[in-house]
């Protein structure tokens, strides 16, 4: 029997020694791809990390989640075209949303924000949580050049979570940077102030808050924004969403396959009228017209008899019709005045408002009108009215607002010969800092 049991024992031994070096071969082969991958990864030797997801891939894995780790460590090496290959690789195999949201960031560190916001707008569909993805689709239309679009994306965000100081510090930057309305800047970036947890960004923020404060008194009580709580722009108005987002293409196929909820297509942000109207145009009335004096002119002291029609004429009282011109014109002038105070207060919006309701406006009416424009975004219609107060009424204000127009729609064209138009002149230095160099006289 001892006999019979001697080769048994032997080929037990066999097997279980296959087995052990089968499981030795094994977990050596995870610790040489992808956990030391990860390993690398968390020591932050990136390189190192992607040399093993690499290998891994090679040796035939189709893990999404592989794939994703990859993407985010040669994003950290700079190589940013074999993060979006292995991004859309995970998404291929089945990679969740998660990975999306890292495929959308990439594209905004990458500064492709047209892809950025076809990803988002993938994500406003599929994401629990729709809140940041406004907020992030806001700040993609933001550097992109939309700023009216990233507005509206940007104040559905903030009403969507009032204590979220995300939102704030966006439409801050949005309005210093880009839309150029002080007021409202320093609003969101005092709530900013207030709501974050982060001390490096609040401490950013109020040095730049020191620097608006030292370039002039800004009075920022009448924008009614208060810290947390939901915040209505004082301009009616129902923002499509799909219409803001027409020139993107639609939304990126992602390859795969997710429940799908409603699209959004028009949304209200809820607005108020604003405390304050400019006055509009008061219909003539008959009390308003001078009457006609019951004495002749021919008649009245000091005139010689016979007196010509001419003279008459000017020494006639206006009639009715001619007073309710006077009258219109004087309310005309009324609101163009309130207008331009509007502007001098920072509220370019209702500024741009009144000054379009009049028929007819002064110079500076029209040089107000171009600034209002320019500093709500309307660059292309700002050019308009910017060039004709630069031929009317040219300013340093006027000159430096037109000649950043042009660079942000790209028409460096137009540039050169403004700049060389005020080459020289006096007051205009920082304006010419703007200029292209080859767009400069060489005299």
């Amino acid at each position: 029997m001892s006999q019979m049991n001697g080769p048994f024992e032997s080929l037990r031994c066999v097997v279980a020694q296959a087995l052990l070096v089968a499981m030795v071969a094994l977990f050596c082969g995870c610790v040489t791809t992808q956990t030391l991958g990860d390993r690398a990864y968390k020591s932050e030797e990136y390189p190192l990390a992607l040399q093993y997801y690499e290998q891994a891939i090679s040796e035939g894995s189709r893990d999404p989640e592989l794939y994703y780790r990859a993407a985010r460590a040669a994003t950290n090496v700079g190589a940013f075209s074999q993060a979006e290959r292995y991004y859309s690789r995970s998404l291929r195999h089945g990679g969740g949303v998660h990975v999306a949201r890292a495929l959308a960031q990439l594209y905004v560190q990458t500064n492709n924000f047209a892809q950025a916001v076809r990803v988002y707008q993938y994500l406003m569909r599929v994401e629990e949580d729709v809140q940041p993805v406004y907020s992030n689709m806001g700040a993609a239309l933001m550097y992109s050049g939309r700023y009216l679009d990233a507005e509206s994306f940007m104040i559905i965000a903030q009403q969507m979570k009032p204590t979220d100081p995300v939102p704030y510090i966006n439409l801050g930057v949005l309005y210093d940077r880009h839309i150029r309305n002080r007021p409202r800047a320093v609003a969101f970036y005092n709530c900013f102030t207030e709501l974050t947890g982060d001390a490096s960004q609040k401490r950013q923020v109020e040095n730049r808050l020191l620097e608006m404060a030292n370039e002039g008194p800004i009075d920022a009580s009448r924008v009614g924004l208060q810290c947390g709580e939901v915040y209505r722009l004082p301009e009616p108005v129902a923002v499509d969403l799909s219409e803001a987002l027409k020139d993107y293409g639609g939304e990126v196929d992602l390859g795969f396959e997710v429940e799908a909820g409603e699209e959004p297509a028009e949304i209200e942000v809820e607005r108020v009228v604003p405390a304050e109207e400019p006055p509009s145009e008061p219909e003539a009335d008959e009390s308003d017209a001078v009457e006609a004096s019951p004495e002749a002119p021919g008649d009245a002291p000091g005139d010689a008899a016979g007196a010509g029609e001419e003279d008459a004429a000017e020494s006639a009282p206006p009639a009715a019709g001619d007073a309710e011109g006077v009258a219109s014109e004087e309310a005309s002038d009324e609101a163009e005045l309130a207008a331009l105070k509007f502007y001098e207060d920072g509220r370019y919006d209702d500024a741009l408002r009144a000054l379009r309701a009049l028929e007819a406006r002064s110079e500076e009416g029209d040089r107000v009108l171009g600034l209002a424009l320019y500093r709500t975004g309307r660059f292309e219609e700002a050019t308009e009215w910017l060039e004709l107060s630069v031929e009317q009424k040219p300013s340093p204000e006027v000159a430096g607002a037109l000649l950043d127009a042009y660079r942000r729609l790209g028409q460096r064209d137009a540039m050169g010969p403004l700049c060389e138009r005020f080459e020289g002149w006096p007051d205009y230095e920082a304006v010419l800092e703007r200029c292209p160099g080859e767009g400069m006289s060489d005299e």
